[in-house]
């Protein structure tokens, strides 16, 4: 059997209870999944049991634990793209904490790191790139360019992500 299944919340919950009711063994051999899948479904029976039917693992956070200051972050990378201005982590960096200091949020809260900055460029579907726009295969809006320009940028190594 395969270790790596990744299951929906619909098998998991009923999965959890029967593990409850009969016993870990007997729930392995009536679902047909290995013990340790049972031992970890227990495990994490809280957050199973609230979790959204169709959810199956988490991956990352969708939005920030500050959305106001990723919105207006985002808004203005995307300025400075679209008036062809190069964009790099640096500058998303200081203007993320200039935005933080504005809305009064501690330091100690909010530090604006490199790895949240990184963090920040993905949930927002946003990248680095030069000032010709060619560093970066997302457009602004986040849509992907057209099927040849994403062939030369992979081929040539030079993806943003």
């Amino acid at each position: 059997m395969n270790k790596r299944n990744q299951y929906t919340a619909p098998f998991k919950k009923p999965a959890i209870l029967l593990a409850e009711e009969r016993g870990n063994s007997s729930a392995l051999r009536h679902l047909g999944v290995i013990e340790s899948t049972v031992r970890g479904l227990r495990k994490c029976r809280d957050r199973i049991l609230r979790a959204a039917p169709t959810r199956k693992v988490f991956r990352w956070p969708k939005t920030g634990r500050f959305p106001k200051i990723e919105e207006d972050l985002a808004e203005f990378v995307r300025q400075h793209r679209s008036h062809f201005l190069p964009v790099n982590a640096e500058l998303v960096q200081i203007k993320a904490r200039e935005l933080a200091r504005e809305a009064s949020v501690p330091r100690d809260t909010f530090k604006a790191s490199s790895s949240w900055v990184q963090k920040f460029m993905r949930r927002a579907s946003l990248c680095t790139a030069s000032t010709d726009g060619t560093g970066c295969f997302m457009t602004v809006a986040g849509s992907a360019m057209s099927g040849k320009h994403w062939q030369l940028k992979k081929r040539d190594g030079n993806e943003c992500d």
